[in-house]
C-alpha cells in the first residue's frame, strides 16, 4: 500500500487523516522476504488516525500468524514489495482449509510481480481469494476511500480474549557477547558449517586459491584509493542484478564500454534470506529481482569476472551474509556491503542483534585473513542510509562508526562508510566529511593507524520522484552535492527508480547525468558558515552518543545491543523489535532533517534547543495556525520528493550570507 505523485495531497489543503468512529478490526502486515517498512508506518499512522482497531504485525510476517491474526479481522491488508508475492502466496494460501474458514475482508498491494503485467496481476489475485489488489503504488487516500467503502455495511467482529489488537513485545537479550578477534581456529571451526549451506559451498573451500585468483583480478580498494589523489573525482556506481549469469554479463560489458568505475552484483531477495531452494524453483519457474550469486556459485561468478576489467561488489542485505561472503571472494568480489547493524536493524523484524553481530564477525574475519595470509585488502562498505528515511545524519554516523570499529578488530584494512543523501546540501556535505574524520580519529583512539577509511554517498534513498523530470533534477543536484563533499564514491540512481527496475538504457542515462554533474560542479562558497554550523552540531551529537556506547561497562558488542534495545541509539521507521523507536524526525523549513523527540538518545539541552529553534518556525505556521498534526507533517516530508513537490534539488535554497 504505498503512494503515488498522482493523488499525492498536500497537508497545507487537505488531510488523509478523519476523525470519526470507527470499530472495525484491521489487520495489517508484510510477507515474505520484503524488508519495506516505511510505507507500513504511513498506512498504519493513518489507520490509526482514522479509529480503526488496529493489530499491526509488522513485515516478514509468517503466513500462519497472519491467518491467526486474521480470524477475528473485519480486513486484512497485506503488503509485498519485492516482486515476489507469488513465490509467497501460492495457489494454496486462500483455498486452505485453514484460510477458507477466515471471515473478512482481504488487500494485497505493493510491488507484486518482477515480470508480470498488472492486469495480470490483479486477475491471479483475485482468483486467489483478495477483494482488492493494487499491484503499484496508490495514493493513501484512494486507501481509506476503498476500506470506508468496503466496511460500510459490514458489523465490525469482536476480538477473541486474549488476542489484543497491539504490537508484540519486545524481546528480552540475554547473554553476553564475546569481545575482540575470533581466533583463526575457531573461525575455521565455523566455516566447514557455512560451506556446507549449499551445494556450491566447497567451490569456495580453498582461501589460497581464492587469493591468488583474487591477484588478478582489480581490487575495489585500489580504485577507492584514487580518489583520495587530488586530482581524481569520485568513482561512480551503478546498482545491478538481474537472474541470467549470461544477462549480468551483458550489464557488466556496457557499464565498462560507458566508462562506468566499479561494477556490483545486487543480490535477489530470497538470497538475502538464505532461501537457496526458493531461488531454485523460481529460477525455473519464474522471475528474480536480483543475481542469486550463491546458487550460482564461484565458476559462474568468474565467468562473469573475466569478461570486465573492472573491480566488483557485492550488495545484499542478507540475514546471514557468510557463504554469500565466502562464495563472492572466491569469484573474485574485492568488496562486501553491510554490517551487523546497517544490514539487520532496518531490514528484519525478528532478527536478533547478537546473532547478528556474531555472522558479521566472521564475514569481517574472512576479510582480516585475506589480508593477514594473502595481503589483499577486502573493502568492507556499510550502509549507513539504514531506513533512508528523514535519518538524521548523526545517527548515520554513529552506525558507521561502531560498524568500522567492529570489522577493524577482526582485521579488516579498508572501510568504506555509506551515507544517504537527505536533502539538505550544507548539512549533508558537512555529515560526509565530519563522518570521515571522526572514524580516523575513533580508529586512532584505539590504535588502529593502518586502515584506510572512505565514504560513500547515495543519491536520495527515500522514495524517489515518479516525475521523470524530478527524478532527473534529483541525480544532477545530488551529484554535485557528492562532488562538494568530497565523497570517494557516489551510487547512482536512475530517472525510473520509483516506477520499475530499470532497464540498461535507463541506468545509463542516470550514470551519465550523474557523471555530467559531478565533473563540472563549481565549490559553494557561500555555504561556508552554514556548513561549519551544521559540522558543529554533527560532532556534539556524535560524540556524545558515542561516549555513552563506548563507555559502557561491558564490551562494545553488548554496548552497541544495549544502545539499540534502551534508545541510546535509534533509528527512525525500524521494523526491528530490537530497537526502541522512541525518535521522531522532520524536515525544517529548509529541508534538513531535524529531530523532533530525541527519545533516549543523549543530547544536551544546547542541541534540543538548536533543532527546536530550527523546526519551530516550519511548526508554528503549519501545525498550530493550520491544526495539522506533526504525523501528517511527517507522511508528508516522506511523501514530498515522491510526489515532486520540490522546486529544486537539493532542498535548501542558496545560502541565506550570499
Amino acid at each position: 500500500m504505498n503512494i503515488t505523485e498522482s493523488i499525492l495531497p498536500d497537508y497545507r489543503e487537505s488531510s488523509v487523516y478523519v476523525s470519526k468512529p470507527n470499530n472495525h478490526s484491521i489487520v495489517l502486515a508484510g510477507i515474505g522476504s520484503d524488508s519495506h517498512s516505511v510505507g507500513l508506518w504511513l498506512l498504519r499512522q493513518a489507520l490509526i488516525r482514522n479509529n480503526y482497531r488496529l493489530r499491526y504485525l509488522g513485515i516478514q510476517t509468517d503466513i500462519k500468524e497472519l491467518l491467526d491474526a486474521a480470524q477475528d479481522a473485519d480486513l486484512v491488508m497485506v503488503s509485498v514489495m519485492d516482486g515476489h508475492a507469488t513465490h509467497y502466496l501460492n495457489s494454496d494460501f486462500r483455498t486452505s482449509e485453514a484460510a477458507g474458514q477466515v471471515p473478512g475482508k482481504w488487500y494485497l498491494g505493493g510491488n507484486l510481480s518482477v515480470d508480470r503485467d498488472n492486469v495480470e496481476v490483479i486477475k491471479h489475485f483475485r482468483a486467489l481469494g483478495f477483494d482488492r489488489v493494487f499491484p503499484e503504488y496508490v495514493d493513501m487516500g484512494t486507501v481509506l476511500e476503498a476500506i470506508e467503502y468496503d466496511l460500510r455495511d459490514v458489523s465490525p467482529r469482536l476480538p477473541r480474549t486474549g488476542n489484543a489488537l497491539t504490537t508484540g513485545l519486545k524481546k528480552r537479550f540475554q547473554g553476553t557477547l564475546p569481545d575482540g578477534q575470533l581466533c583463526k581456529n575457531q573461525f575455521l571451526n565455523i566455516r566447514r558449517e557455512v560451506l556446507s549451506g549449499w551445494k556450491t559451498g566447497e567451490q569456495a573451500l580453498s582461501l589460497s586459491e581464492t587469493a591468488r585468483y583474487m591477484r588478478e583480478r582489480s581490487l575495489f580498494s585500489e580504485a577507492l584509493a584514487q580518489t583520495d589523489c587530488a586530482a581524481e573525482p569520485a568513482i561512480l556506481q551503478l546498482r545491478s542484478g538481474v537472474a541470467s549469469p549470461a544477462d549480468q554479463a551483458l550489464i557488466f560489458r556496457t557499464f565498462q564500454d560507458t566508462g562506468v568505475d566499479v561494477l556490483s552484483y545486487q543480490i535477489d531477495s530470497l538470497t538475502r534470506n538464505n532461501n537457496y531452494i526458493g531461488v531454485e524453483n523460481a529460477m525455473q519457474n519464474g522471475a528474480l529481482n536480483g543475481f542469486p550469486a550463491v546458487n550460482h556459485g564461484v565458476e559462474t561468478l568468474r565467468q562473469i569476472a573475466e569478461q570486465v576489467e573492472l573491480p566488483i561488489q557485492t550488495r545484499h542485505s542478507s540475514k546471514d551474509p557468510r557463504l554469500l561472503a565466502e562464495i563472492s571472494l572466491a569469484g573474485g568480489v574485492s568488496a562486501y556491503e553491510g554490517g551487523a547493524i546497517c544490514y539487520n536493524l532496518p531490514y528484519y523484524k525478528d532478527l536478533d542483534p547478537r546473532l547478528s553481530i556474531e555472522r558479521w564477525k566472521y564475514v569481517d574475519r574472512l576479510a582480516g585473513i585475506m589480508f593477514e595470509d594473502h595481503g589483499i585488502k577486502i573493502d568492507r562498505e556499510f550502509f549507513g542510509t539504514l531506513t533512508g528515511t528523514l535519518v538524521p545524519p548523526c545517527i548515520q554516523i554513529v552506525t558507521n562508526v561502531i560498524e568500522t570499529l567492529l570489522a577493524v578488530y577482526q582485521g579488516v584494512k579498508c572501510v568504506t562508510l555509506g551515507y544517504a543523501e537527505q536533502g539538505n546540501r550544507s548539512q549533508d556535505i558537512a555529515a560526509i566529511r565530519l563522518m570521515k574524520s571522526l572514524a580516523i580519529r575513533y580508529l586512532e583512539q584505539y590504535g588502529f593507524v593502518d586502515v584506510d577509511v572512505y565514504t560513500a554517498f547515495y543519491q536520495y534513498m527515500a522514495a524517489f520522484p515518479v516525475s521523470e523530470e524530478k527524478a532527473r533534477q534529483l541525480i544532477s543536484g545530488s551529484a554535485a552535492t557528492a562532488g562538494m563533499a568530497g565523497a570517494n564514491k557516489l551510487v547512482t540512481k536512475s530517472p525510473v527508480e520509483a516506477r520499475k527496475i530499470p532497464s540498461l538504457r535507463e541506468n545509463l542515462e542516470g550514470f551519465e547525468i550523474a557523471r555530467a554533474a559531478i565533473q563540472s560542479f563549481e565549490p559553494d562558497e557561500c555555504r561556508v558558515s552554514e556548513i561549519e554550523k551544521e559540522t558543529e552540531v554533527l560532532f556534539a551529537e556524535v560524540t556524545g552518543i558515542m561516549s555513552v556506547v563506548i563507555g559502557g561497562p561491558r564490551s562494545l558488542e553488548d554496548n552497541v545491543v544495549s544502545a539499540f534495545a534502551n534508545g541510546t541509539i535509534d533509528i527512525p521507521f525500524s521494523p526491528s523489535r530490537f530497537v526502541a523507536g522512541k525518535i521522531k524526525t522532520m524536515r525544517d523549513e529548509r529541508g534538513a532533517v531535524r529531530i523532533r523527540d530525541f527519545g533516549n538518545i543523549p543530547a544536551t539541552p544546547e542541541i534540543k534547543a538548536f533543532h527546536w529553534a530550527q523546526l519551530r518556525p516550519r511548526l508554528e505556521t503549519t501545525e498550530c495556525a493550520r491544526h495539522v498534526h506533526e504525523e501528517d507533517l511527517i507522511a508528508h516530508d516522506i511523501l514530498a520528493i515522491q510526489g515532486g513537490l520540490f522546486a529544486d534539488w537539493p532542498l535548501d535554497a542558496p545560502a541565506k550570507d550570499c
